[in-house]
């Protein structure tokens, strides 16, 4: 699995560089054709395994609750960088800045639930 995406990025890559020295204008599209194909195929090997992790803990409804905040939190940490990334490598430090900034403030707004849980356990212990 990681063998397969590892030699597809190096395989764009190759390609996006001999297709660059005759048509400089296709190999950004064949950069991102590559990023779309990578990141499609994460998804669909993560999501089976979401999926796996949900049902596992689905008998539990205070983790489960939890754990789905954890991993839209995940999701949010992974999106955020790969865009920064991309923004970054074309140029554009300010808007990367901008998404990170956003990043950070999506994850603080992800996770209130479970600070407020952290801080309910910890005032049930001191009662």
């Amino acid at each position: 699995m990681v063998l397969n995406v590892i030699i597809s990025a190096l395989l764009v890559t190759v390609i996006s560089l001999f297709v660059g020295e005759i048509k400089p204008e296709y190999s950004f599209l064949i950069k991102i054709a590559g990023i779309i194909v990578i990141i499609l195929w994460t998804l669909t090997i993560a999501a089976d395994k979401i999926n796996e992790f949900y049902s596992y803990f689905s008998g539990l409804s205070d983790i489960s609750d939890l754990l789905k905040i954890l991993v839209k939190a995940a999701a949010v940490c992974m999106a955020t960088s790969i865009t920064s990334s991309v923004c970054r490598e074309n140029g554009n430090a300010a808007i990367a800045q901008c998404v990170e900034l956003f990043g950070r403030f999506a994850m603080f707004i992800l996770c209130l639930p479970l600070i407020e849980s952290a801080v309910s356990t910890a005032l049930s212990l001191i009662d």
